[in-house]
């Protein structure tokens, strides 16, 4: 497995407590933290640097966490393959649907606790590094 200082998180959700919980959370585990008020915002980051997760909430002004994993889905360069956890209070059946068919995404119903993210995002790395290893 990758080193964890290596790994590459870009965190996006509009609640500042929220955001500042989970930098926290991966700062403490090594993982490198960076973070985003709005999709808008993280749409702007992830075609400038390379991450290997993306954490984003999901119900966000400006631009859900939806709307953001279909634009990272249809970029042409290194954000098109890249893993998810979409984090929601409330998902209904079409959502998850519409969230799932994105592909290498996970979701988590928040609140939640660090050890269900930290296990999620763990998973997620293994699969990133899988696929490198595959491609």
């Amino acid at each position: 497995m990758a080193e964890k200082e290596k790994i590459k998180i870009l965190v996006v959700d509009d609640e500042v407590l929220i955001r500042s919980l989970i930098f926290d959370i991966l700062s403490l585990e090594g993982f490198e933290v960076e973070l985003a008020t709005n999709g808008k915002e993280a749409l702007g980051l992830l075609r400038s640097k390379r991450y290997d997760l993306l954490i984003s909430d999901f119900k966000m002004p400006v631009m859900n966490g939806l709307e953001l994993l279909k634009a990272v889905r249809n970029e042409n360069n290194n954000t098109s393959g890249l893993l998810a956890l979409i984090m929601s209070a409330a998902f209904d059946q079409d959502t998850v649907k519409s969230i799932l068919a994105l592909e290498a995404v996970y979701i988590i119903n928040k609140p939640f606790g660090t050890d269900e993210l930290l296990e999620k995002v763990n998973e997620l790395i293994s699969i990133n590094n899988l696929m490198k290893e595959g491609g």
